[in-house]
């Protein structure tokens, strides 16, 4: 697993670099921020938009993210194809995103787990770890050269043990009845800013 000494050997290598105001991993521009400021983001974003446009507006920030994130660290890391999906999935644990695990890579549906996720909330009706699902639904789209979405069917905010991410194209997941009642997680949201 990556920690902070792998963070430390790419600093010494160069892959991270500081300085004029500026955090540098992998040549990609990063900020360092607490876990409570993005979660006050997140509060502020359901107080205005619901839960569901909360939801779509960081799942779809994070899909971003996650392709630029796997786009940089593939020229990095020289691997290639789904031989990066273990390494972001290093990286991002290193990061502090959680211990995440790649548990299979094979197959329209993948699976991914986090334990320790800080996107978790204490005693919700719904996942709330929509920020990782969307970054791992943008790196899965940027290796796999194709969309794919994530939909996290078991989160520890829900009373679950970890938390359970699954990414695949829309059609795979709709034609499973057991995913198909997580679809509202990827589905796109018309916003309403009329104010009535």
């Amino acid at each position: 697993m990556f920690d902070f000494f792998h963070f430390a050997n790419l600093a010494r290598k160069g892959y991270i670099r500081f300085g004029e105001g500026k955090i540098k991993i992998t040549n990609l521009r990063v900020l360092l921020f607490d876990v409570e400021s993005l979660n006050a983001l997140e509060k502020e974003l359901e107080r205005i938009f619901s839960y569901n446009g909360c939801a779509y507006i960081l799942y779809r920030m994070a899909m971003h993210g996650g392709s630029r994130a796997a786009r940089a660290h593939k020229e990095f890391s020289g691997c290639t194809g789904d031989d990066l999906i273990p390494y972001i999935a290093k990286m991002a644990t290193g990061a502090g995103w959680g211990r995440i695990a790649v548990v299979n890579t094979e197959g329209p549906i993948n699976e991914i787990t986090v334990q320790d996720s800080p996107f978790v909330k204490r005693k919700k009706k719904y996942p709330s770890c929509h920020y990782l699902r969307g970054y791992f639904a943008g790196a899965s789209s940027y290796i796999k050269k194709t969309r794919y979405d994530c939909i996290e069917v078991e989160c520890k905010s829900t009373g679950a043990k970890q938390c359970k991410f699954l990414t695949g194209k829309r059609r795979e997941f709709e034609k499973s009845k057991a995913y198909r009642q997580h679809l509202n997680q990827i589905s796109d949201f018309d916003f309403d800013l009329s104010g009535s």
